[in-house]
């Protein structure tokens, strides 16, 4: 489940994203998905900006 927020920041945009997950298997699971973490919120950041780059161009 997440959510996307769009705020207001003088001439900007500011953009707030979270992203929850119940990983399975408990706490085995767990420990796997927070080695995943950092790939996952690289992802985002990622993608984030190309979306920017791709509002920004006129499109």
């Amino acid at each position: 489940m997440g959510k996307v927020i769009f705020k207001p920041k003088g001439k900007a945009t500011e953009i707030d994203v979270t992203i929850s997950y119940q990983a399975p298997l408990g706490i085995a699971g767990e420990r796997i998905a927070s080695f995943f973490n950092p790939y996952f919120e690289k992802l985002v950041k990622d993608n984030i900006t190309n979306f920017k780059s791709y509002l920004e161009s006129g499109h």
